[in-house]
């Protein structure tokens, strides 16, 4: 949309905001667990950006503050779509849409290698999600408006619940069929990665959120004008979806040029 029409802008912010922390996560782990090692060695000893890389490796991701604004931030950046739902009449499509970009990057991560291998990432289980709102939609087709926005109240908060109740939690199970739920055992291991639950509950009541808070399907601060530095920044909530999509390789690109124009250590075979 071209700036000066209407558009709800801090859905637009907002995104933003968690697309530029993720990325910023991700630069990091980069950094940490590829990059670092290889250019110099274990222990990254060193300043500079040696400095940078220990960083990325072990102090952000024990850093207390971490944790809970990552949860925030997550239940922000998955509760958007969730919202999103109440502007749009083709979730359905856009579900299958989003399903086959989520599995065309299961087999491209698949041949990069068990590391890469991406099973149920965020992108999987955004589209498990419009989905399966969809079909509740349709099954309650001939429900009051108020009893199918309880059932998604009820369902979002159950669903919220639980998951976080098995988060990070590992089960004695003899392999992980059931991971797409949060049931997982000690030899899962995989970076992107979104289980149903919590996940489909915070979106199940982002639906709600949109329904009750954008009934009128206008911003919240109408007195912002959403133009200039405001619409810049917001490109990239915008097209969340191709920063997404393109900012790891963009990364790991960047970092590849980097570390031969600085004439580090590059061993490209180990990141494949």
């Amino acid at each position: 949309m071209r700036a000066g029409t209407k558009r709800i802008w801090e859905i637009d912010f907002l995104r933003s905001v968690c697309v530029l922390l993720m990325i910023f996560e991700h630069i990091l782990f980069d950094l940490g667990v590829f990059f670092g090692p290889m250019w110099f060695g274990p222990g990254m000893e060193g300043d500079g950006l040696a400095a940078l890389c220990r960083l990325g490796s072990y102090y952000f991701w024990e850093w207390p503050v971490r944790e809970p604004v990552r949860v925030v931030v997550l239940c922000i950046f998955i509760g958007i779509p969730g919202i999103c739902t109440y502007f749009s009449k083709s979730n359905w499509k856009h579900g299958w849409q989003l399903a086959g970009i989520a599995l065309a990057i299961s087999a491209i991560t698949y041949l990069l290698g068990p590391d890469f291998f991406i099973i149920f990432g965020v992108l999987h289980m955004l589209a498990f999600s419009m989905i399966f709102y969809s079909v509740l939609q349709w099954l309650m087709k001939k429900a009051s408006p108020r009893t199918r926005l309880v059932v998604r109240i009820v369902l979002g908060v159950v669903m919220t619940v639980i998951g976080f109740m098995i988060w990070h939690k590992r089960f004695d199970v003899p392999d992980n069929r059931w991971l797409i739920f949060g049931i997982i055992n000690d030899s899962m291991t995989m970076g992107d990665y979104f289980p149903i639950l919590p996940w489909t509950g915070v979106f199940l009541l982002g639906t709600v959120v949109g329904e009750l808070v954008y009934a009128d399907r206008q911003t919240k601060f109408p007195q912002v004008k959403y133009e200039g530095k405001l619409y810049k920044f917001c490109a990239v909530g915008r097209h969340a979806l191709l920063f997404y999509l393109a900012h790891q390789v963009v990364i790991g690109l960047f970092f590849i040029l980097l570390g031969l124009a600085l004439g580090l250590p590059m061993d490209i075979i180990k990141l494949g």
